[in-house]
């Protein structure tokens, strides 16, 4: 058990300002993220590609095809960087 308040640690006023805005976004390793029920890259990387296959507006809707076509992408940090900007 932990008998003492550890000082908060110096924050960049950047990061300050971005928690503020509610633009600040924290990064887990896998083993903490994936253990509270978060989804993993390849998780993630699937779900925006099938987000992308169903949205209701076909002027932004992807194809069977090209989403077939993403999915063949193996590396999720790689699919991500793709699919997400398009959502």
């Amino acid at each position: 058990m932990i008998n003492e308040i550890r000082p908060i640690p110096y924050l960049k006023p950047q990061i300050i300002e971005a928690a503020r805005n509610g633009k600040l976004v924290l990064f887990a390793g896998a083993g903490l993220s994936v253990g509270l029920g978060c989804p993993m890259w390849s998780q993630l990387a699937e779900k925006s590609v099938r987000i992308l296959e169903t949205l209701e507006d076909p002027d932004n809707r992807i194809t069977h095809r090209v989403a077939e076509d993403l999915r063949n992408i193996k590396d999720p940090r790689r699919l991500m960087s793709i699919s997400w900007p398009m959502l």
